[in-house]
């Protein structure tokens, strides 16, 4: 009913990736508030908030100079052509660009810079009658200086510093201020985890050396892989209701969420039919029931606790994004464990009394025992045939084995971990190849971290495959010139009329203009000093002291000011507040603009005397870079301080608890790591994935060590005890790691084909999380536990 009555997605890029508390959300909403509270403030060029519009970049179809004559002539008639054109809606109604334009002295904002540098270039008088110079062009044609940056991109100059050619026009209609993946992903995954669920046996025909597969209809659990994928999603519709119907915003990348669930759910049901696989066929269903819910329900409680926790961690940053995600997901994992609990148990329940009374698995009629293969007809071979008889000798565990003679009757994958896979990697030569690939893998992920990026580009929030996207691609690429603008509010002004005043806050401009981020007082636009430029044009030069000193002729000098230039009008709000712009030099990285932002508000606060506040369209790049590292370090020693008591509740083994919050760093210190060789940034999406690693990590950590220290079977015939212990353990916990990691794998696969990169980003850092999870698990965790075995063998054991 959630779902139903409570369903929205909340898109706005500025909500969701900038830090709730984000100082530039309070800097800009001083200028929304007092400079660009309705339409009636805009001014061309000087416009605060990023209003309604649509951006058009032109370039000449040779991708030459878009200056030459016949071009400029076209660009002319491109910017006649708008204006009269008649558009619809979708609804059906027709409008034109006067009908939705933002006014400006009466009259729609119609590019007349962009204009009236095209009308020179389509006359051939940029050489004969105008020089035109970049980025700032001054001319008596117009009442204030042209910004070309803003025009032309990918500007070149002639040898005496003019304007020689262009690559693109970019122009800007403001409009006014008015309103108006799954299912191929479920099918593998349900594919995948149906056909893990089967038992195959090979048996020997009479008179031939071959063997034949054959599917055990009784032994395989092909309903409980589908009733796995069934359970979690039920699980995922539950979670998302419940949030919903408290109404917990849903963002877009908890669009992700239901992969990552169902990934975790199938997890669930490999371990729960793993356990079951290691019961004593001889019991009742009932016991065997109790028994492998005495195994699995350990370990799935431990991934539960400790994936809801890392995504509830995961929680703390700043970022709604990140926050609402990290909602969804702990609440879909709570969710799913319940139903692993409930529905799913149940179902085993009904497949193992079938299993007892050597029923098929699916159909629940008769079968043949598998030992009578060869009197079946071809259709009872694939159909019919499972296993009946127990030996006195064997247990589904198959691991207690009286006469080595016998055949053994162990699941294949079980004989494959434990008599190939571990002697293998118990091999001194391979241990210690496995000790240098750990340090290789150290190395690796220390040089990742020192190139990492850090930050969000927002354009990456856009299809790559888009319009928009080009677009904005092409306007950082040709118009880099846009963003370094920076504005200043003075919200109490200094007298001017007071030469102490005004020169001490010339001064504090001049400290603001001197930064090593910025470009000058050539860039500086103040009404003051266009107003010292007023007077002197006309004709008070030597008397423009005089006038600033007198208090009653300054007043009457800036109001004549103001109503003669529009543009400074906008910037005074009252006698004593303000605003005035210069210009940034060209950050190029995330770090560069943290460090410019942090710069300025150092001055403001150090001349808090005028209530100062500077923005820039980039200081949200910045606030964003300097959260990155440090919340998503916090996020990890938080996990490892959370992590290590919750596996000492489950795992009674101090030893243990301490290997696990090792295995959390190096797995997520290689992520991080590694990260930067994918093309992938440390920002909101990543840090995601991060917080998963914790989880993941903790999972096949706790799964491997909780398998060792429990381990009681007796050791194989002439093996050393704490190797057949190291074997039997692999033998138990490899193929569900295995499975987990597949299927994991399986479940973002799909994410690869979707033009996103929020979700491509998901994906890769997935893969990165699974790779190291799975190897740690599978390779260095089990190592480390033998070598600590056999070192507190020979320390206590061996006096």
């Amino acid at each position: 009913m959630g779902i139903v009555l409570n369903f929205k997605i909340v898109r706005g890029v500025d909500f969701l990736y900038a830090p709730l508390n984000a100082t530039w959300k309070q800097e800009e909403a001083i200028f929304g508030e007092n400079w660009a509270m309705d339409d009636s403030h805009f001014y061309p060029g000087k416009d605060i908030m990023r209003r309604k519009g649509i951006y058009l970049i032109i370039n000449a179809k040779d991708g030459g100079n878009v200056l030459r004559t016949e071009y400029a002539q076209d660009f002319l008639n491109i910017l006649n052509w708008i204006p009269n054109e008649k558009f619809q809606s979708q609804s059906g109604a027709e409008f034109t660009y006067k009908d939705v334009c933002l006014y400006f002295q009466n009259e729609c904002f119609s590019n007349t810079h962009a204009k009236l540098i095209a009308d020179i270039f389509s006359k051939n008088h940029s050489s004969t009658v105008f020089n035109i110079t970049y980025p700032i062009y001054r001319t008596s044609y117009t009442t204030e200086p042209i910004d070309i940056s803003k025009v032309l991109g990918n500007v070149s100059l002639n040898e005496m510093g003019y304007v020689n050619s262009s690559s693109a026009w970019m122009i800007l209609y403001q409009l006014k201020n008015f309103s108006s993946y799954s299912k191929d992903f479920e099918q593998v995954l349900i594919i995948f985890a149906i056909m893990t669920t089967f038992t195959i046996k090979f048996v020997k025909r009479k008179d031939t050396s071959g063997y034949f597969p054959v599917i055990d209809w009784v032994l395989s659990k092909p309903l409980l892989g589908f009733c796995g994928v069934i359970c979690t999603l039920f699980a995922i519709i539950t979670s998302t209701g419940l949030l919903m119907l408290f109404d917990v915003t849903f963002v877009d990348m908890c669009t992700v969420m239901p992969f990552l669930s169902l990934t975790i759910g199938i997890d669930d049901t490999f371990l729960m039919l793993a356990a079951w696989h290691e019961t004593d066929r001889s019991l009742s269903y009932q016991k065997r029931i109790e028994t492998s819910m005495r195994h699995a329900a350990v370990s799935i409680s431990i991934t539960t606790l400790t994936d809801a926790l890392a995504f509830l961690i995961g929680s703390f940053a700043p970022l709604p994004a990140v926050i609402y995600f990290c909602y969804y997901s702990s609440a879909a994992i709570v969710s799913i464990f319940f139903y692993c609990m409930t529905m799913f148990v149940a179902v085993l329940a009904l497949q193992g009394k079938r299993e007892e009374l050597n029923q098929h698995s699916v159909l629940g009629c008769e079968t043949i025992d598998i030992n009578q293969y060869e009197t079946c007809s071809k259709s009872e071979k694939h159909w019919k045939l499972g296993t009946h008889k127990i030996s006195d000798f064997e247990t589904n565990n198959n691991n207690n084995i009286k006469d080595e003679n016998q055949e053994s009757t162990r699941m294949w994958y079980q004989q494959f971990f434990e008599d190939n896979y571990a002697p293998f990697i118990a091999n001194s030569k391979v241990a210690f190849f496995s000790l240098f690939l750990y340090f290789g893998y150290l190395s690796l992920s220390w040089n990742g971290v020192q190139n990492l990026k850090i930050g969000f580009d927002l354009i990456n929030i856009v299809q790559e495959k888009s319009v928009s996207r080009k677009f904005l691609e092409l306007r950082s690429s040709l118009f880099p010139e846009d963003t370094r603008v920076l504005d200043i509010s003075v919200m109490i002004s200094p007298n001017f009329s007071r030469i102490e005043e005004r020169n001490d806050f010339i001064e504090v401009l001049n400290e603001f203009e001197s930064t090593w981020c910025s470009e000058g007082r050539n860039s500086t636009q103040f009404w003051l000093f266009g107003m010292q430029k007023y007077l002197q044009e006309l004709g008070f030069s030597e008397n423009v002291d005089q006038v600033l000193n007198n208090p009653n002729k300054l007043e009457r000098s800036k109001k004549t000011f103001l109503m003669s230039n529009e543009k400074y009008n906008f910037d005074v709000l009252s006698d004593n507040q303000f605003r005035l712009s210069t210009r940034l030099n060209n950050l190029k990285s995330d770090k560069d603009m943290a460090d410019c932002a942090q710069t300025m508000r150092d001055l403001c606060a150090k001349h808090s005397k005028y209530e100062i506040t500077t923005y820039s369209p980039i200081w949200n790049i910045g606030d964003e870079y300097n959260i990155m590292w440090p919340q998503t370090m916090q996020d990890v020693y938080i996990s490892i301080a959370v992590m290590v008591p919750v596996a000492l509740l489950f795992i009674p083994q101090p030893l243990c608890s301490i290997i696990i919050g090792l295995n959390i760093s190096s797995i997520a210190f290689g992520v991080i790591g590694c990260m930067s060789y994918l093309n992938v940034s440390l920002d909101a999406t990543s840090m995601i994935t991060v917080a998963m690693s914790v989880g993941f990590s903790v999972d096949f950590a706790a799964h491997v060590s909780y398998a060792y220290m429990t381990e009681k079977r007796a050791p194989k015939t002439g093996q050393n005890a704490i190797i057949s212990r190291f074997c039997h353990t692999l033998g138990t916990v490899g193929w569900p790691v295995t499975q987990a990691s597949i299927s994991v794998l399986l479940g973002v696969s799909s994410l690869y084909l979707v033009d996103s990169y929020v979700v491509q980003t998901c994906f890769r850092t997935v893969l990165l999380v699974i790779a190291f999870g799975t190897t740690h698990a599978l390779l260095f965790l089990p190592l480390l536990l033998l070598t600590i075995h056999r070192f507190y063998s020979k320390l206590f054991l061996e006096k």
